[in-house]
């Protein structure tokens, strides 16, 4: 657990990344909004494999809330600038899971451009007023 966060917290999960970059980038951006967090790697993760051990970013639960609302925002500042990802990592044309693809912004499942205009007006439709 991180130093900064009371172990009296409980931990719950945010979102999960592939990369510690990717993690320490979310965490910056939870930190600039002071949540705290922390990260994790699952239990199972530990085991040797070929494939990238996911990182949980984690935060106390009564700050749950805030930082999904945060998190669009953050993502905004990972994934680019103003990119058609929604608040959970999810490309906001097709909901394909852009967790730990970095700075990616073409969508693998759908092929769209999320940096491009059109999906970024696409996306202002799609999600709810208040996200």
């Amino acid at each position: 657990m991180s130093k900064s966060t009371p172990p009296s917290f409980e931990m719950v999960v945010l979102t999960t990344c592939d990369t510690h970059d990717e993690a320490a980038l979310i965490r910056y951006g939870l930190k600039l909004r002071q949540i705290p967090s922390d990260l994790s790697v699952p239990r199972a993760s530990l085991l040797p494999t070929r494939t990238p051990r996911p990182i949980e970013v984690r935060v106390p639960r009564e700050s749950l809330e805030r930082a999904q609302g945060a998190i669009q925002y953050i993502a905004g500042a990972v994934h680019g600038d103003g990119v058609a990802i929604t608040p959970d990592f999810r490309c906001a044309i097709c909901g394909y899971d852009m967790t730990g693809l970095g700075s990616q912004t073409i969508c693998p499942e759908c092929g769209t451009d999320l940096a491009s205009e059109s999906a970024k007006k696409m996306a202002r439709r799609r999600l709810p007023p208040d996200a």
